[in-house]
């Protein structure tokens, strides 16, 4: 008899703690995290699929957010803007870049990501014209005649170039098309444009999908760009849960932001070229010292 009330009360705990973790879950906020289909940040489907460095970072912030529910969603880009800033639920995204100034309707935690910058790549058959040089002024460049430029015009750029672009792409050598999936590797390869401007990681990973090698081509630094990436934020809509959720990510950054963990996913990532790997622990540096905390949405008021 003892043994049948044993094993019922051990049921009733049971059941009893089932409800209580399922109560506990239900009452957790969910932060649906947002991304779009943008190797090798996120990446939605291939070999690759959900592997992207964003895709790893997310999964890392879920870890160290407990507290709340998480939902992956990766939407297109068409959506992704009014999605982000909708108040009728609390949605982030794990690396949110800016061209040029925040966005207003949104909630900036601190920094904890550089991209890779943008370069300006060229066929190599092209590199022996610029002699020794590494760097290259993209205004004097674009303004040579000699030199066919590949222009995505649905595409932001930087906010600098996107200041240069518009003066000049009525030119003869400016080279237009109207999709990202447009293939500027093979365009080059043939001698239709003769240079693009693209973050390197993005370049590099295209060249591995099509199994070209990066010897192919050659990368120069953008003078008014100079050799760092762009910023990279945990954003959240601009509501009181929204803000909430920066202040508990803003902690969690600056615990896990030194971590070989999180560290991986910045140097140790197969896209990164080899020779951008010096000007990433540049930015890596500059990021854990705390360096662009300022950066970030003030949350005292």
């Amino acid at each position: 008899m003892n043994y049948i009330i044993n094993i019922f009360m051990i049921f009733c705990f049971l059941i009893i703690t089932l409800f209580e973790l399922r109560a506990d879950y239900s009452e957790k906020d969910e932060i649906i995290w947002l991304g779009f289909d943008l190797p090798p940040a996120w990446i939605v489907a291939g070999e690759y699929a959900n592997n992207g460095i964003v895709d790893i970072q997310t999964e890392i912030f879920k870890k160290n957010l407990p507290e709340y529910k998480h939902t992956v969603k990766s939407v297109p880009w068409s959506r992704f803007q009014n999605m982000i800033e909708s108040k009728e639920r609390i949605y982030a995204c794990a690396s949110y870049i800016n061209i040029d100034t925040k966005n207003p309707n949104l909630f900036y935690s601190i920094p904890h990501h550089f991209t890779t910058p943008k370069t300006i790549i060229f066929d190599i058959k092209k590199k022996d014209e610029f002699g020794r040089k590494t760097v290259l002024n993209f205004e004097e460049l674009i303004q040579n005649k000699s030199f066919k430029f590949g222009y995505d015009e649905g595409r932001p750029y930087t906010a600098k170039l996107d200041k240069i672009i518009p003066k000049y792409k009525e030119q003869s050598n400016i080279i237009k098309f109207y999709s990202s999936q447009a293939d500027t590797i093979t365009m080059m390869l043939m001698g239709r444009i003769d240079y693009i401007v693209e973050f390197s990681d993005i370049f590099t990973y295209k060249l591995g999908l099509k199994k070209i090698s990066s010897h192919n081509f050659y990368s120069f630094i953008i003078e008014e760009e100079g050799p760092m990436g762009l910023l990279g934020n945990i954003v959240a809509v601009k509501t009181g849960k929204g803000k909430e959720f920066i202040k508990k990510a803003n902690a969690m950054i600056k615990k896990i932001r030194g971590t070989e963990e999180f560290l991986n996913t910045y140097l140790g990532s197969k896209w990164t070229p080899k020779e951008m790997i010096p000007i990433r622990r540049m930015g890596l540096n500059d990021l854990l010292s705390g360096k662009y905390d300022h950066k970030a949405s003030k949350l005292d008021n």
